[in-house]
């Protein structure tokens, strides 16, 4: 098969710097609402960072559709060593500022994701024959999950505890002592240099031939959004099948660690175990989706884990159960993995690749807009205390839900949507 060694870099380069993200990602949280007791703060500061990434999610997908995806790549990585190494830097110099510095480390990050995640599906979708989309989404769910569960383990074990709760360091029959937020972000910024290397040894042939694009910004996005509004089924169901992700980023970044602290009252111990049954549930589904699913249509089977996810968000909404929260991760796990990998499809079989980028970061436009609300109104200081962000939990079931039950009666009209590409032209 063409391309096989630029497929198996690009992996390579996205697992690489995902494991070091995945640390910071996990770390950053922990150190605001345990460490310093700051959750209002985190919680103002990630609705902030996450509505300024509203105009660059749309910027973002005009450049990807306009440039060479692996440059693309390449610069993600030069600026995600300078800017992390930078932070890095500060850290160490004006440590009496660390919570500024771990603030702008987190906005960087997740600036680079508003690029990142739609480069490499259109990338992958460039080089990667039709006929083997389901597979290579699989392999890349698999990867990147299988560095997430590693990620997980790892900040269990190097996450400090001032309030003396358990840790994983504590069945260790040797000493490790915690580590610092500039030791984490050292991590990350040596992964960026390490994917830098590897995207660059990239050689692929395209199997698509791009249409060139000389209009403006403007104009190629108004492109873009033109194509969805003449295709509003397909609008509608990415935004359907992107409900869940915004619920998973919200639960990841800010209730899950809320939950740990104020509702079950545990330690790293169970954050820790918490992200690690998320990772193995999505790698679980990285290998099993296309042969358990294969059969359904890839719409009713979107409906599935919906649903799934919606009975397992009301359970941890009532309960108090410290394991139950951690099955409830793994099951999180399996249902966003096997959403993201069947869309990820879908999307590839009805998109062309000149609108891919676009597409996608319209998607994400809108995910960050709805995501903000979300974040918003759990940041409410009711949510953060007596145990009130449980009921946060039950609230994003109703907000799957309102997506969930419309998607249901046009499941029909969804299995047999089809959509010409324009301008695809084989090179093979």
């Amino acid at each position: 098969m063409k391309n096989r060694s630029a497929i198996s870099l690009l992996l390579a380069a996205n697992a690489i710097s995902g494991f070091a993200q995945g640390v910071s990602l996990i770390s950053i949280p922990w150190y605001f609402v345990r460490i310093m007791d700051m959750e209002d703060v985190y919680g103002a500061l990630f609705t902030a960072i996450t509505l300024s990434t509203l105009a660059w999610s749309l910027y973002a997908g005009t450049l990807i559709d306009r440039f060479s995806r692996k440059a693309i790549f390449q610069w993600i990585n030069v600026a995600g060593l300078i800017g992390i190494g930078t932070v890095t830097g500060l850290t160490m110099v004006s440590p009496d500022l660390l919570p500024l510095w771990v603030g702008i480390a987190f906005g960087i990050t997740i600036f680079i994701f508003n690029i990142h995640f739609p480069s490499i599906y259109a990338f992958m979708q460039e080089v990667v024959p039709r006929e083997h989309y389901t597979k290579y989404n699989s392999i890349m769910e698999v990867l990147h999950q299988s560095v997430s569960a590693s990620a997980g383990i790892l900040t269990a074990l190097v996450l400090p505890d001032p309030l003396g709760g358990s840790s994983f360091r504590d069945w260790l029959p040797f000493h490790l002592e915690p580590w610092t937020m500039t030791q984490v972000f050292a991590l990350d910024a040596a992964t960026y240099l390490a994917a830098f290397v590897l995207v660059s040894a990239i050689r692929y042939t395209p199997l698509i031939r791009r249409a060139e694009q000389k209009e403006s910004i403007w104009l190629r996005f108004r492109n873009g959004l033109s194509f969805l509004k003449k295709n509003p089924l397909l609008f509608y169901f990415g935004m359907a099948s992107y409900s869940l992700f915004m619920v998973v980023l919200v639960e990841t970044f800010l209730l899950l660690s809320i939950y740990v602290d104020q509702h079950l009252g545990s330690g790293p111990t169970i954050y820790g175990l918490s992200k690690i049954g998320y990772s193995f549930g999505a790698l679980f589904a990285g290998i099993l989706t296309a042969r358990l699913l294969g059969s359904w249509a890839r719409v009713d089977s979107v409906l599935l884990l919906l649903f799934v996810i919606t009975l397992a968000l009301l359970s941890v909404g009532v309960t108090e159960l410290p394991w139950w929260f951690i099955v409830f991760n793994y099951i999180l796990g399996v249902c966003n993995a096997g959403v993201r990998i069947i869309r990820n499809t879908y999307i590839f079989e009805h998109v062309p690749n000149d609108y891919i980028g676009r597409t996608n970061s319209i998607f994400n436009s809108m995910n960050i807009l709805l995501r903000s609300g979300l974040i918003a109104i759990f940041s409410i200081g009711y949510f953060s205390t007596q145990g009130h962000v449980a009921e946060a939990y039950i609230w994003c079931a109703v907000f799957l839900t309102a997506f969930m039950v419309p998607t249901f009666f046009l499941r029909k009209r969804l299995r047999k949507l089809k959509i010409i590409e324009p301008q695809r032209v084989s090179t093979t």
